[in-house]
């Protein structure tokens, strides 16, 4: 199945407020009566990135997954260095926000947060983003629209801890991963051990393409 994010395309909400959105997918594809409780992933690039985000949560239903030339490993699903190879800013997010799906609202800009003014004036002096009138365009809405290309000219650096804070989510992942092989492996020498329960109370959403109701791995 392919579940489309939270604010786009058919489903509701806003785009972006999803940190828990994969874990309670996997959970409602496990209560199906077409599914045989193991869940694997597949996809490339955002969709890749999603898995990321999906094995960070730890759904024990979640077996597999496979990101192929993924982004957002760093820094989240819009991270810089995904974006902007070797730290040189790429219009491609310029393209990506024309054609998403994302829900997005256009008006009259308002007033930004204190910081954030400041770091939107200082983009719209740069010379350079004023040689370029469609990206200049996306600066003076304020993000409202192509909010990606908004963010990579606003901020176009890594934010600190980015590194360390991605180890960590690998970690995390890493080590579910094996506790996953483990629980496997106990079970194919007794049967009589319990599944683990899982947990309740997070929310849903994600680019997700998601193969449910097939064993993998």
């Amino acid at each position: 199945m392919i579940a489309q994010p939270r604010g786009s395309a058919k489903s509701e909400g806003h785009y972006g407020h999803e940190d828990t959105d994969h874990y309670d997918l996997i959970e409602w594809i496990t209560q199906q009566p077409w599914s045989n409780g193991k869940v694997g992933m597949v996809g490339i690039s955002g969709y890749a990135g999603e898995q990321w985000r999906a094995a960070a949560q730890g759904h024990p239903a979640l077996k597999a997954i496979f990101p192929y030339d993924a982004c957002s490993a760093y820094g989240g699903m819009f991270g810089f260095r995904d974006f902007n190879p070797g730290g040189v800013l790429h219009t491609f997010p310029y393209l990506l926000d024309v054609f998403s799906t994302v829900h997005e609202s256009r008006d009259r800009p308002g007033e930004l947060p204190a910081a954030e003014e400041e770091f939107w004036r200082l983009a719209m002096r740069n010379p350079d983003y004023k040689q370029y009138i469609n990206l200049y365009n996306i600066l003076t809405q304020k993000g409202q629209r192509t909010f990606i290309m908004y963010l990579m000219m606003t901020h176009p650096w890594e934010f600190d801890g980015t590194v360390e804070r991605t180890e960590e989510i690998f970690k995390k992942i890493i080590g579910s991963a094996r506790s996953t092989i483990s629980r496997t492996s106990m079970r194919q020498r007794s049967c009589c051990l319990p599944d683990l329960p899982t947990s309740s109370g997070h929310s849903i959403n994600t680019t997700t393409r998601l193969s449910a109701g097939m064993t993998i791995g």
